[in-house]
């Protein structure tokens, strides 16, 4: 309470300006609340008051979704920690929990799949999971595809034999044990050569545990050392005479090796990396994970994401790697980013820690069960983790490589989508008839309407993944004097398009209704704007149907039945419906207008209420005396005259 303050006074402010001003100058943890406590935004900060405050400066210029975020909320929480990597820490943890609306999400991430490898079992089970809850267990991933992650499933079956069944097993007398062999036979399976049937005692706990070590190092990207383990077990079965368990070993190692040729060797150093790779389009994003073990490339996965066009890369790969890593199987040392991230020192402080813990999966909830009384250090039994950003060489290949990857499944992704709406063939011709860079998402179509010099209107409509989009459509009315069609498509780029690039809405194709000199205009405005090649723009002559696009002289005739075509033309189309309407609704509002002028006690301000208030003639007629008395400035004397005159004169 400040100084001279009534408690009665306290009590009556905003209970969430109170809270603004009681926030403590520590690190830690902010959420942002909306109606029913639901979470809108968490986020993290090295000072909560300085940070949490700095959102509801008036002063502050903040993009528009993060006005439109502020708007909803109504209370803020916080959480303390002691450093700021333990802030990060929980900040992954709680965006995981809520989702938030206004965080960069990781899409579908707590469904993605695990290969979870059992330690409680005296024969441990290998099978592919989505539930990481387990503590005493290891888990392998996330990986991105479950078709893929089950095929690696059966390939380390066939390499290593490990079980996946629940049987209970017990340790058999052959093997130091007291239970006798069981009458049972082995499953299918075992005649398949992907299991070595432990239920049935064809196999000890030591050689099993062997091939689980090596089901382990092969998963982490350690082949080599699977290749040694294999030799070693080989060589010792050989030594001591026991030759079909020599044989085993023997195929197992044949069958590393295959696998191992098929991978691509992308480094001359046995060294492990991960290279990050990005591709965005508006909301859409897709994050490429190349992971090289030892030289070679062992994996690629691909992960989507949502992040608002206004977010940075460095945001949303900093949001990437602390949603990724806190539960990865491993950490590499190194990991080869594009653009430095956002919070880098932070970043690699908490990655340093989670290399160290070697739980997999559970390392989120070892971190966050420790002790948060003492800052963390810079190093760990695992050693520091390092975010590369290379500007040349060997790195930065790899990083392209990782980059056109992630452009490929993007492209996929927004095609896949256009699929399920019905318009992938059409947007997909649409993009290379026209050479265009991408599929386009996010089309406009521009045209003008006018009769002669009155009322000129531009209209300007949009179409997202094929539908039109009705909450982008607009309408200009023209100051341009007329008629010149190209003078006032320049006055609609000059007052539409700088705002979108503003932001980051720019559409993708713009089609133009006009043929040569339209298109030309159009193209010359965006110059002068510093748009030029910002996205691509066509024009649609009438009758012939020719496609006009800059820098091509011959036009573009597509076939009558190219769905392109059709496309095309219901943009343009709706573009012409939409601006005819409205110029309609402009004559017949001026020609109520002039009747209005003649009304004898109807003045201009009185004018402009009726018509804001009823818009026609016939709405006029149809509300009677009262409901037009209720308009300001009428009385119910006033309103029926209006009638009586509207009636003898136009009714």
């Amino acid at each position: 309470m400040s100084e001279g303050q009534s408690p009665e006074e306290t009590a009556a402010e905003d209970p969430l300006k109170l809270k603004l001003r009681q926030l403590p100058h520590e690190s830690g943890v902010y959420r942002f609340l909306g109606k029913g406590n639901r979470v809108l935004y968490v986020g993290k900060a090295d000072d909560l008051a300085s940070r949490v405050r700095s959102y509801f400066h008036a002063s502050t210029d903040h993009e528009p979704t993060i006005r439109r975020m502020l708007r909803r909320v109504v209370d803020v929480e916080v959480t303390v920690t002691a450093n700021p990597v333990e802030a990060l820490l929980l900040e992954s943890s709680l965006i995981k929990l809520h989702k938030p609306r206004y965080n960069i999400n990781l899409k579908d991430d707590k469904r993605y799949p695990y290969i979870r490898l059992t330690s409680e079992d005296v024969y441990p089970r290998i099978f592919v999971t989505r539930d990481t809850s387990e503590r005493e267990t290891t888990y392998f991933g996330p990986f991105s595809n479950a078709r893929a992650t089950r095929s690696t499933l059966k390939t380390l079956q066939k390499l290593f034999k490990l079980r996946v069944c629940k049987r209970e097993l017990q340790r058999w007398k052959p093997h130091g044990g007291e239970v006798p062999v069981p009458d049972w036979r082995p499953c299918l399976l075992h005649g398949l050569e992907r299991c070595s049937a432990p239920c049935v005692g064809l196999i000890g706990p030591e050689e099993y545990g062997a091939y689980v070590n090596a089901a382990a190092d092969f998963l982490l990207g350690r082949r080599s050392e699977v290749d040694e383990l294999l030799r070693r077990k080989m060589l010792e079965a050989s030594q001591n005479r026991e030759y079909e368990r020599a044989a085993k070993y023997r195929d197992a190692l044949r069958a590393v090796e295959r696998v191992l040729t098929r991978q691509t060797a992308v480094s001359n150093k046995a060294e492990d990396l991960d290279i990050i790779g990005l591709a965005r389009r508006r909301h859409n994003c897709i994050v490429e994970l190349l992971k090289i073990r030892q030289g070679y490339l062992i994996a690629d996965e691909h992960f989507s994401m949502e992040a608002h066009p206004l977010k940075d890369d460095g945001t949303v790969l900093a949001a990437f790697l602390s949603a990724y890593y806190t539960s990865a199987d491993w950490i590499p040392a190194r990991i080869i980013l594009p653009v430095e991230p956002a919070d880098v020192e932070d970043l690699q402080l908490l990655l340093t820690r989670l290399r160290g813990n070697r739980e997999g999966a559970v390392a989120t909830r070892a971190l966050l069960r420790a002790s948060p009384s003492k800052t963390p250090r810079r190093r760990s039994r695992g050693g520091r983790v390092h975010l590369v950003v290379p500007k040349r060489g060997r790195l930065r290949e790899l990083l392209q490589t990782a980059r056109r990857n992630a452009e490929k499944n993007l492209e996929e992704l927004l095609v896949a989508e256009l699929a399920r709406r019905g318009q992938a063939e059409a947007a997909v011709e649409l993009s290379e008839r026209l050479g265009l860079e991408a599929v386009p998402l996010v089309i406009e179509g521009l045209d003008i309407s006018n009769l002669g010099a009155e009322n000129p209107v531009g209209s300007l409509v949009q179409f997202r993944r094929g539908r039109p989009f009705k909450g982008s459509y607009r309408h200009y009315k023209l100051k341009t004097p007329g008629p010149d069609d190209y003078a006032m498509l320049a006055e609609v780029v000059h007052r539409r398009y700088p705002k979108l690039a503003a932001n980051s809405q720019l559409p993708d194709l713009l089609i133009v209704d006009g043929g040569k000199g339209q298109l030309g205009a159009v193209v010359a405005a965006l110059e002068a704007e510093g748009l030029a090649g910002a996205f691509a723009v066509v024009g649609i002559a009438k009758k012939e149907e020719l496609l006009y696009k800059p820098g091509r002289k011959p036009p573009l005739r597509l076939p009558e039945d190219s769905p392109a075509l059709k496309l095309v033309q219901r943009v343009r189309d709706e573009a012409h419906r939409f601006g005819i309407r409205f110029h309609r609704r402009l004559r017949r509002a001026d020609g109520l207008q002039s009747i209005l002028e003649r009304v004898p006690g109807v003045g201009p301000a009185k004018r402009k209420a009726l018509l804001d208030s009823f818009g026609s003639l016939k709405e006029i007629r149809r509300a009677g005396v009262k409901q037009i008395a209720e308009v300001k400035g009428f009385s119910e004397k006033l309103a029926g005259e209006l009638i009586n005159y509207l009636k003898v004169h136009y009714f």
